[in-house]
């Protein structure tokens, strides 16, 4: 479901109607993501998504985990996920000219590659780091995550990780996110700090002016302008229209318009026809409930092989039983030496079946969330080559879910920082080249270089296959272009513009080298006539004058 909205139709009423239909929708997935809450990410809020059906109170959170695993192996995934592809220490991306041909020009390249150091800059200086590490274990624990970008002008945006208990999405016909309602609670007081006094209806003042910290729901619409019309500049005109409503009276508190859908909603996967996504916490819950319940049995069985249930003969001890280390209970053995108090589990209780049942589905567990592959790597591995095969099998699996990180989330923060930095930041003039095209991404971090790894490895090969035939033949070397193939693994490799020479200073130094060697044949050609005519002299072969050199004095 999809809206088009027009200035008439952004009613409160409208909108609240619209938020029920939402809520239907998405309350399929709060039970599961109730689960994922409490078994899998403890740490992000300090609720449950809803209450219990009957109105009582939630339990309290991770009240039911009685195993850790799926917890640690999801901030495992995670800080994989940040530390190798968007690692904050070094850039992790490249604007590159969807151009082939352009992108090969060294001024194009050298303006691009400012560009992106401009935007790593403001990333990194902004809350966008602390912002994404939230939203990425959102990711890979509900399948659903939400990135506010909220600009501030020359200031640049400010980022806040919306959880997705806040967010109601709708997709268009091309299955893209474009409608965003957030339900979120602010006090009487920030109410009136946030809008203004006069946007609040009477009644609310009224019941609310011995309360200022009672709590009032708002909500936030964003979705589709009907009128959208990119060459006017007026925001009427703008892509997305937004709606602050009071949810309780149906009251519009503000209303604006975005170039750009302020919400940035991704998903880990998606099933077709389904707006919300999946994770590798949803896909492992029923190992994670099943270890939950193991841990429970293994536990208890391990207490009654510690301490097992005491049987006590009729007439035996009336005090109560110390079942304790060194515990002391008098009476417990009769004048002639029978045993008053006999345990009623001989030899305790064989746990190894328990064992082996929760060692095996703490590893399904950890493989959904890729652990395994990711973190558990062989010490005997040795040649670059292998290490590389290695990398790219570890990053298989989790490929088709980081395009869709890509396409849905790290785009479309990169192309929103591109714009600002054109607007706010760029004193370089743009390559006419470059003129109406649209910069892509490429991604640089490690684990993105690993899908790129074959390529380069197919480039080493023939690099040693052509130093084989060379040592035969050297003339064949004459086939590759050297200058061309090295720049190539510069840019596979991630090199810097900075650390490589423009074809157009390759090209003058190669001229100027080549004029320097025509100047030295030139002298030494100098040289040696001059040394044949001076050697002609003093043989006799030719006289000073002959040379139309004076005479020397006599005694010379």
């Amino acid at each position: 479901m999809a809206y088009s909205t027009t200035p008439d139709d952004m009613k409160g009423e409208e909108i609240v109607r619209r938020f029920s239909i939402l809520k239907q929708e998405r309350s399929a997935y709060e039970g599961i993501w109730d689960d994922v809450t409490e078994l899998v990410l403890p740490s992000r809020g300090t609720y449950v998504f809803q209450t219990k059906r009957d109105g009582s109170d939630p339990e309290r959170k991770s009240k039911r985990r009685l195993d850790s695993t799926a917890v640690y192996a999801c901030r495992a995934l995670v800080a994989k996920v940040i530390a190798e592809f968007t690692n904050s220490g070094s850039r992790w991306f490249d604007y590159r000219a969807p151009d082939p041909t352009v992108d090969k020009m060294y001024e194009v390249r050298a303006f691009l590659q400012k560009l992106s150091d401009k935007v790593f800059n403001h990333l990194n200086a902004s809350s966008f780091l602390l912002a994404h590490a939230e939203v990425t274990a959102d990711w890979c624990a509900y399948g659903t995550a939400c990135m506010m970008a909220e600009s501030d002008g020359k200031k640049g945006y400010r980022w806040k990780s919306i959880s997705p208990s806040e967010i109601w999405i709708a997709e268009n016909k091309d299955n893209e996110v474009d409608c965003v309602y957030r339900q979120y609670q602010l006090t009487y007081k920030q109410l009136i700090e946030e809008f203004g006094f006069d946007t609040i209806p009477d009644d609310i003042h009224l019941s609310c002016e011995d309360t200022p910290h009672k709590l009032m729901k708002v909500l936030h619409a964003v979705e589709p302008n009907s009128a959208y019309n990119p060459k006017k500049t007026s925001k009427s005109y703008f892509k997305y229209r937004s709606c602050f409503v009071l949810e309780e009276t149906g009251t519009v508190l503000r209303e604006g318009s975005f170039k750009r859908r302020p919400y940035i909603v991704f998903r880990f996967w998606k099933r077709t026809n389904e707006v919300y996504g999946g994770s590798p916490a949803i896909d492992a819950m029923a190992d994670i409930r099943m270890l939950n319940l193991l841990k429970d049995v293994y536990l208890r069985g391990a207490q009654l092989s510690a301490a097992p249930p005491q049987g006590l003969a009729h007439d035996s001890v009336v005090s109560q039983l110390k079942l304790v280390p060194y515990g002391i209970n008098y009476g417990a053995v009769s004048a002639d030496g029978k045993k008053l108090v006999h345990s009623l589990i001989d030899g305790g209780i064989d746990l190894s079946s328990l064992q082996y049942s929760i060692q095996s589905t703490s590893e399904a567990i950890r493989s959904a969330f890729f652990v395994d592959p990711l973190m558990n790597r062989e010490t005997s591995i040795r040649t670059a080559a292998e290490v590389s095969k290695r990398a790219g099998e570890e990053t298989t699996g989790l490929a088709p879910f980081l395009n869709r990180f890509d396409v849905e989330y790290l785009s479309v923060v990169l192309d929103t920082m591109l714009e600002y930095v054109l607007e706010y930041d760029n004193d370089d003039p743009i390559p006419q080249a470059l003129n109406g095209m649209i910069p892509r991404i490429e991604y640089t971090a490690p684990l993105a270089k690993t899908q790129r790894g074959q390529e380069l490895n197919n480039n080493l090969q023939f690099a040693q296959i052509v130093q084989t035939v060379g040592n035969v033949d050297p003339t064949l070397l004459q086939n590759v272009n050297w200058n061309r193939w090295l720049r190539n693994i510069g840019e596979l490799l991630g090199v810097p513009m900075d650390n490589l020479n423009s074809e157009e200073q390759m090209q003058a130094m190669a001229q100027a080298q080549q004029q320097a060697a025509q100047a030295q044949q030139a002298m030494q050609a100098v040289q040696g006539v001059a040394q044949t005519l001076n050697d002609s002299a003093k043989s006799g072969l030719l006289s000073r004058q002959d040379l139309g050199l004076p005479t020397l004095p006599e005694g010379l």
